[in-house]
């Protein structure tokens, strides 16, 4: 748990929660300080009905920057404009089928009808041949692999930076930085983008472990088939505020837009809310989106949740999608578009008027081969398995509950009728 927002892209379309890990902005305690999870590890029951707020955004007019240093407190609304519309479902394309486990033992899977949720058929899993691990991203002309090699002894700097050459594969990174703190990599391969921090040398460390006093983050841009030209600069962050660590960094689809989460040092490792996220346009390096909730700015849909966010990932070039965790209505399905503005909601009145100890972890996938715009998403949401004892307490990990949801756009989500204590839904056939 280390990271503000899980950011990852799971082109497979699996929603999958079979231990805990809820990611968000406010901790549960110290340990929580910046959470962080992969898919597998984060990754809700009865049919049923969900209150769905639908709005369209209309987005005030974006000002041209001036400054290249970000101002995690200053951001463009983009987002929390009064103008809202009943946002029309779709009539886009509907996934071919659901799969779930059919029992614990994962021998076979359930295929469900995703409109009617009617069990069409029970078939084996298939053994996939083995194969050596994909890289973490790939340059658009497939030369040039790029991701943090786990098989090599690592050293980092007081600014837990690493040396470039341990993190591209097939070429010179000779127009990069010596030492990085992150590298990403857009899904297209066509876009990268790279921060690292002119750390000072000699400085006393503070208790976050990192330098004392301001000093300088690069967020730079390259081409990820040409690592031997220079970067360019993007913007620059202040390491005496926020610093980036391995994971904070996530482009979309077509690296037209930056997900940057980012350590808030002032209060890293207290209890409470904490750390910044930011959505940059990387044509312009202007901020689109900022996410502060220690400080009441959060230019988002649900921003008023106060509790911070799930699964947080970008589903096209343009739009993300993440679970609200919300003090009043719990956990809340958002599926935004950064440029149109255009939002989806549905809310799961399961979890409604929980405090935060008590909201289950949950994973949040969207069907990308149907997604066209907010109002076409077919998703499926899954959630900790729980149990609500006799005082009133919740239990987790109880295997009695099935916790996965399906669920279009604005529609109301419906509870999948799994046969498995297994968390675990797909639009693909479970590997």
């Amino acid at each position: 748990r280390q990271q503000t927002v899980r950011a990852g892209l799971g082109a497979a379309g699996v929603a999958a929660l079979v231990s805990v890990g809820i990611v968000a902005f406010a901790a549960r305690g110290a340990e929580d300080a910046l959470v962080s999870s992969s898919v597998p590890d984060t990754s809700i029951d009865e049919p049923t009905t969900v209150d769905v707020i639908p709005v369209v955004t209309t987005p005030n007019d974006t000002a041209e920057s001036t400054d290249s240093t970000l101002d995690t407190a200053t951001t463009d609304d983009t987002s929390n404009s009064s103008d809202t519309t009943v946002l029309p479902v779709a009539p886009d394309g509907v996934p071919d089928a659901i799969y779930t486990y059919a029992d614990d033992t994962g021998i076979e899977q359930d295929v469900f009808d995703p409109v009617t949720l009617e069990l069409i058929d029970t078939i084996p899993f298939a053994s996939a041949p083995s194969e050596a691990p994909e890289p973490d991203a790939v340059s658009a002309s497939g030369a040039v692999n790029y991701g943090l090699r786990t098989d090599a002894e690592i050293q980092f700097d007081d600014c837990g930076q690493s040396p470039i050459e341990i993190w591209v594969n097939g070429a010179a990174p000779s127009g990069l930085p010596a030492t990085i703190n992150d590298l990403a990599v857009s899904p297209d391969g066509r876009v990268g983008i790279v921060a690292a921090t002119d750390c000072p040398v000699d400085r006393p460390l503070a208790a976050d472990f990192a330098p004392e006093g301001s000093y300088p983050i690069t967020v730079s841009t390259f081409d990820p088939d040409h690592p031997d030209m220079p970067a360019q600069t993007l913007f620059e962050l202040d390491g005496g505020v926020e610093i980036v660590h391995t994971n904070s960094l996530v482009l979309s689809d077509d690296g037209s837009f930056l997900m940057l989460s980012s350590v808030d040092r002032a209060r890293a490792g207290q209890e409470g809310m904490f750390g910044f996220t930011k959505f940059i346009d990387v044509a312009t390096g202007n901020i689109v989106a900022n996410i502060d909730l220690h400080a009441g700015t959060d230019d988002l849909p649900r921003g008023d949740c106060g509790f911070g966010y799930i699964d947080m990932e970008f589903v096209s070039s343009t739009a993300i999608s993440y679970v609200a965790i919300c003090p009043d209505d719990g956990l809340a399905v958002v599926i935004h578009d950064l440029v149109t503005g255009e939002t989806a909601e549905s809310v799961n009145p399961q979890y409604e008027g929980r405090t935060y100890e008590t909201l289950p972890s949950a994973i949040l996938t969207v069907d990308r081969g149907t997604y066209t715009n907010p109002g076409s998403a077919w998703y499926l949401l899954c959630a900790e398995r729980e149990t609500l004892l006799a005082d009133g307490s919740i239990e987790f990990g109880s295997p009695t509950s099935r916790p996965c949801w399906v669920g279009h756009s604005n529609e109301p989500m419906s509870e999948i009728p799994t046969r498995s204590a297994v968390a675990a839904a797909s639009f693909e056939p479970l590997p």
